[in-house]
């Protein structure tokens, strides 16, 4: 398959020659969240063939968002990884995400839900206050799915799987409320209090926890860039 491009001298233009085909900022998606195989990505994004997957990696690999490496034993799988490059296209990731949490409603009947899409998003757009103080990793089980959630004072990262040392908290739910707790749509002390959710921690984690989850709702309407033009009154008249 040969790779399109715009065929323009443009920021924008050469970014999308890189991530603009359908399913490539998907596979950016999923490799935030941690090293895949290729059998985990197709798993991960069911609807994307063979083919196409293994087309759409080696073009990420030769832009250098992506590297393909070795894991060291007893693993020894070979693995995708995000670059420090991928990382500055998880910034448009995240965009899309704080942009789509409004046409977020309900699952529909056909749509597929990963825990792990949500904590990706909750984790990304996480304020500064939210993540503030000493580092803490939550681990959260929703149904049969497990990831974790790591607060390393700066900022907030999500992973798929169980922590890899002993969590600060663990959470435990259903799918459908880490939907609405994902989304800032309940409160994790009321989930609480409802039976709804189960942790294990102590009560300052919880209240830390509670705190990362509220903010989640929180979608404020971007300011105004000075360097966009915007139409003057006579022209949204006109």
């Amino acid at each position: 398959m040969t790779q399109r491009s715009y065929g323009q001298f443009c920021a924008a233009a050469k970014a999308l020659d890189v991530v603009g085909e359908r399913w490539t900022l998907l596979v950016v998606r999923e490799l935030l969240l941690g090293p895949r195989r290729f059998t985990d990505l197709l798993v991960a994004l069911p609807g994307l063939g063979t083919s196409l997957l293994a087309s759409r990696l080696k073009q990420l690999e030769a832009a250098g968002v992506i590297r393909h490496e070795q894991l060291p034993p007893p693993a020894g799988s070979w693995v995708y990884q995000i670059t420090d490059v991928g990382l500055g296209v998880g910034l448009v990731v995240k965009a899309l995400a704080d942009w789509g949490a409004r046409l977020l409603d309900t699952p529909g009947p056909e749509e597929v839900v990963r825990a792990e899409w949500l904590a990706l998003h909750l984790a990304v757009s996480a304020p500064s206050e939210a993540v503030a103080g000493p580092p803490e990793t939550y681990q959260v089980h929703v149904g049969d799915d497990v990831l974790h959630i790591v607060l390393t004072g700066a900022g907030a990262q999500a992973r798929s799987g169980a922590a890899p040392y002993p969590p600060d908290l663990v959470i435990r739910t259903d799918q459908a409320t880490f939907i609405e707790l994902s989304l800032g749509r309940a409160d994790l002390t009321a989930l609480i209090a409802a039976d709804r959710v189960h942790v294990t921690g102590d009560q300052g984690s919880v209240s830390r926890a509670a705190r990362l989850f509220s903010c989640a709702g929180h979608h404020p309407r971007p300011a105004a860039d000075p360097g966009v033009a915007r139409p003057t009154q006579k022209e949204q008249h006109a």
